[in-house]
């Protein structure tokens, strides 16, 4: 939340369907952040929907459905009661889809589990998991010629002055977003959502690029930047990551 890669903790409220989620899906932002917005709030709410069966036998589709919608629906209201994010419809069909996938899963796990066991797939998917494993492991240590030979094509980048991520503090993400003014101590930024917010320097502001430590000067409009800031209401910058080599 404080490096504010999924830049969902301020702005706007979002009440149209598919508006955040269809961006991710098309990779903007990298698959690490679609990853965590997709991926996350729909795992989150898996076990919801697995354990609500267990208390409230006689459930069906339908109720599990309602529970989930009014439940993900109270989820995203206390976050923008409390301040600490915002309203997004897309969250709560995220969350829904996590809910049912618990439930459907419910369903289906006795019988899936005595498949496994009478036709003994757990102990090959143990075995497939651990050589999976060992290889992964194994790759970590010794790398591959494909790697070493990218490892080097990537120094001679470097020596000959062409821009790579490695140089790049943002790695490539492009960072929270772009100054468009600067007005003394504070400038404005647009972040990656479209929504603008005001960011303010203090004596304190440690400012970096991929050449080390730099003074504000270099914060002009059209520079993209990664913001950390400090805890608390005003958007306080500690930190700044000027993105490009």
């Amino acid at each position: 939340m404080m490096f504010n890669f999924g830049g969902t903790q301020s702005g706007s409220p979002n009440y149209i369907p598919f508006k955040t989620i269809l961006p991710y899906l098309t990779g903007r932002g990298g698959l690490l952040i679609a990853a965590i917005n997709i991926i996350g709030n729909i795992v989150l709410l898996i076990p919801i929907g697995f354990l609500i069966p267990f208390v409230y036998r006689k459930v069906r589709v339908l109720g599990i459905f309602l529970f989930a919608v009014l439940f993900c629906l109270l989820i995203e209201a206390i976050q923008a009661f409390a301040k600490i994010g915002i309203f997004d419809i897309d969250d709560v069909i995220l969350n829904c889809i996590g809910t049912m996938i618990g439930y459907w899963f419910f369903i289906i796990y006795p019988s899936v589990l005595d498949y496994f066991v009478n036709h003994k797939l757990v102990l090959i998917l143990i075995g497939i998991f651990l050589l999976a494993s060992i290889y992964y492991s194994i790759s970590l240590i010794i790398p591959s010629k494909s790697l070493s030979r990218r490892e080097k094509m990537n120094d001679l980048q470097i020596e000959k002055g062409i821009s790579s991520n490695h140089n790049d503090l943002c790695n490539g993400t492009g960072g929270t977003g772009e100054i468009l003014s600067i007005d003394g101590a504070a400038f404005t930024i647009q972040k990656r959502d479209g929504s603008r917010e005001q960011i303010k320097l203090t004596n304190r502001t440690e400012i970096k690029t991929s050449r080390g430590r730099a003074a504000s000067s270099i914060l002009k409009p059209g520079v993209r930047v990664t913001i950390i800031t400090s805890d608390g209401k005003d958007m306080i910058a500690e930190l700044i990551l000027v993105c490009g080599s």
